[in-house]
C-alpha cells in the first residue's frame, strides 16, 4: 500500500471527527429506547437490553445490550454489545453516513477513545472502509489503531477508493 493514500484515509477520518466535535455534538440530548432497562442511581450503572437504541443529534447506537457506568451522573463508560452492534453518524462536509459496526463497541468518555471489537468495520460509503478484530479511536489524538491477530491469523483490511474528482 502506498504511504500517501494511508495518509490521506487518515486525514480524511481525523477531519470527519473534527466535524463531528464541532457541531454541538455533546449539548444535543441523548435518547434511549430499549425493551428494558435496570438502572442503579447508587452504582451508577444503566443496563439497557433488547433492540437499544440511542440517538444523540446525528449519532446513532444500535445494540442487544448498553451498559452505561456514569458515578454521580457523568457517562464513564459506555459499553454495546450486539449481533453486530452498529453505529452511524452523519457527515454533513460528505453529506453522507460514516458507519461501522462490531461484536462490541466501548466508549470511554474520560479518556474519549472509541473502540471497535470482533469483526470491527468501519466505512464511508464510496470512499474508505476498515475492517479488523480491533479498531480504536483516540478522539483527543486524533489516532486510529488498528490490530490483528495472530493467535487466529485475522488481519486488519483496508480499502480505498480513488478520489473521483481526479
Amino acid at each position: 500500500m502506498q504511504m500517501p493514500l494511508l495518509l490521506t484515509l487518515l486525514l480524511t477520518l481525523s477531519f470527519n471527527i473534527q466535524a463531528a466535535d464541532n457541531d454541538n455534538f455533546s449539548q444535543q440530548p441523548v435518547e434511549i429506547q430499549a425493551n428494558q432497562l435496570t438502572s442503579s442511581e447508587k452504582e451508577g450503572r444503566s443496563i439497557y437490553q433488547g433492540k437499544v437504541h440511542i440517538q444523540q443529534g446525528a449519532f446513532e447506537l444500535n445494540g442487544d445490550k448498553v451498559t452505561i457506568e456514569h458515578p454521580n451522573n457523568q457517562i464513564q463508560t459506555l459499553i454495546a454489545i450486539g449481533t453486530p452492534a452498529k453505529f452511524k453518524r452523519f457527515n454533513p462536509k460528505d453529506d453522507s453516513w460514516v458507519t461501522g459496526h462490531a461484536e462490541q463497541i466501548i466508549y470511554n468518555a474520560d479518556k474519549r477513545i472509541v473502540t471497535l471489537i470482533g469483526n470491527a468495520q468501519v466505512q464511508q460509503p464510496n470512499k474508505h472502509q476498515i475492517t479488523g478484530p480491533k479498531l480504536s479511536y483516540d478522539l483527543n489524538r486524533q489516532l486510529l489503531n488498528a490490530t490483528g491477530n495472530q493467535q487466529s491469523n485475522q488481519r486488519i483490511s483496508v480499502t480505498l477508493q480513488p478520489n473521483a474528482n481526479q
